[in-house]
């Protein structure tokens, strides 16, 4: 049914990003022969049976596997090139990014409800912004699976994380936050890097 489908996105887009954390080091390829063939050799595989992975099917009202949500101070580039990597090791896969597929900053809430998960590329400027925040929260109320990212390029981590959420909390009221059910910031850090 719909869990198991969920849990198969969830599964297939964890491994994924595990992947390309170790992508994530390597230069882009010098030469287009090479990305050719890379996208004609290497795709993402079963262990067990080195099947290639298909997309699983997205039950309704999800339209997305995956919601991208990271600040465009800091992430844009990065995150462009997450996008295309997921795709490129699991063709068809549906990944929400806001360059490519937002229409009204309105909807944000919207497109997170429609993500099977969400994956947030953690970043100083990430809990500095508004939209960022709005991101995280709705992931954290609809209760989405979500994975974070630490790039390895910066020494930005869990705890400074920890202490720039705590920061955010305090701009709620003048972000209009401010109500009963916005989670607080130990909350989001739990939700966020819990193990």
């Amino acid at each position: 049914g719909d869990s198991k489908s969920n849990t198969e996105v969830i599964v297939v887009v964890s491994v994924v990003l595990c992947l390309l954390g170790l992508c994530a080091v390597t230069a882009c390829w010098a030469v287009r022969k090479r990305e050719k063939k890379f996208l004609e050799r290497d795709r993402l595989r079963y262990v067990n049976t080195r099947k290639v992975v298909t997309r699983p099917p997205l039950e309704q009202p999800l339209k997305n596997h995956a919601f991208l949500s990271y600040s465009w101070a800091s992430g844009q580039d990065t995150t462009k090139l997450i996008k295309t990597r997921l795709q490129k090791l699991v063709p068809g896969l549906e990944v929400f990014l806001d360059t490519d597929d937002l229409t009204a900053i309105s909807e944000l809430e919207k497109h997170i409800q429609e993500a099977a998960v969400v994956v947030v590329i953690c970043a100083p400027a990430y809990f500095e912004s508004k939209n960022c925040m709005r991101e995280l929260i709705a992931a954290f109320k609809e209760q989405k699976p979500i994975t974070s990212v630490m790039l390895s390029n910066s020494d930005f981590g869990p705890e400074q994380a920890r202490a720039l959420l705590r920061e955010a909390e305090g701009h709620y009221g003048q972000w209009e936050f401010a109500s009963e059910t916005t989670p607080r910031a130990t909350e989001l850090w739990g939700y966020l890097f819990a193990a």
